[in-house]
């Protein structure tokens, strides 16, 4: 099942989500990109709702000139879409999440600083 979810943390604005999918536009060749961000495009001016992503290796489709790192095969991307967008006919507004009683910890080996703040 394809969903999306939007969340204003602020409060500002309502959460939504957006469900069962119209369409699905997909770009796996760098030649593809610029059509399907312009599909996307189009089909949002039409009054569709649009959620999706565009890579990092997408850039050579908008330019060329851009080059970028080839993904290895054993990359657990090397699958992924340049781009991917799906297309809603509407939303629905939601409740945003309650934040949890307590901040999960971070796991064993998880990043931290090699510096102070004032060091920095």
């Amino acid at each position: 099942m394809i969903e999306a979810r939007f969340d204003d943390l602020s409060g500002a604005e309502p959460s939504f989500r957006l469900v069962e999918p119209v369409g699905v536009l997909e770009a796996r060749r760098p030649a593809e990109v610029p059509s399907v961000v312009d599909a996307a495009e189009a089909a949002a001016a039409r009054g569709l709702w649009v959620a999706g992503m565009v890579t990092y290796e997408a850039a050579p489709g908008f330019d060329p000139a851009l080059r970028v790192r080839a993904r290895a095969e054993a990359d657990p991307f090397a699958e992924l879409p340049l781009a991917w967008f799906a297309l809603f006919e509407a939303r629905q507004e939601t409740t945003l999440p309650a934040p949890p009683d307590e901040p999960t910890p971070p796991p064993a080996g998880a990043w931290a600083p090699s510096i102070d703040r004032e060091g920095y």
